[in-house]
């Protein structure tokens, strides 16, 4: 039975932070921590939970997913979002990722980090945005590759 009210709590928890500018993971590996819900069969949760959320942004926007595949003459060219755009945003997180990768598993998953980076990514969010920084990009389709 404590299962099934970890499974509730968990996925109350990711459906109320995915669609929101702050870290889902973060927020479930705290609640897991709360709930003392840990070892493979939380693991395998928190996966299983987060390929469900996945899945719903895949199907929400899945007409702008095949127009990231689309690879016609000229695509580097064509206006709005495409697959390269992807690549090269991931490309950063990839590399530092592979080099780090047992470094950030062995320091970055527990709550501290995840509290403090959570507190940091809020404060840089208020930074941004009372930064009134030029907006170059009014939709996803106007980025640029720079």
């Amino acid at each position: 039975m404590n299962d099934i009210i970890n499974a509730v709590i968990m996925g109350i928890v990711e459906g109320l932070t995915e669609f929101l500018p702050v870290s889902s993971t973060g927020h479930m590996i705290l609640t897991a921590h709360l709930l003392a819900f840990d070892g493979e069969r939380a693991k395998t949760f928190e996966i299983i939970v987060q390929l469900g959320a996945v899945l719903a942004v895949f199907v929400l926007y899945f007409k702008r997913f095949l127009r990231f595949f689309k690879l016609t003459p000229g695509f580097m060219k064509q206006p709005g979002i495409n697959i390269n755009h992807i690549g090269l945003a991931m490309a950063p997180a990839v590399v530092m990722g592979l080099a780090l990768h047992d470094l950030i598993k062995k320091y970055l998953f527990g709550p501290w980090p995840v509290i403090v980076s959570l507190i940091a990514g809020g404060i840089l969010l208020i930074v941004a945005e009372r930064a009134r920084v030029p907006v170059t990009a009014e939709t996803m389709d106007d980025i640029t590759y720079k």
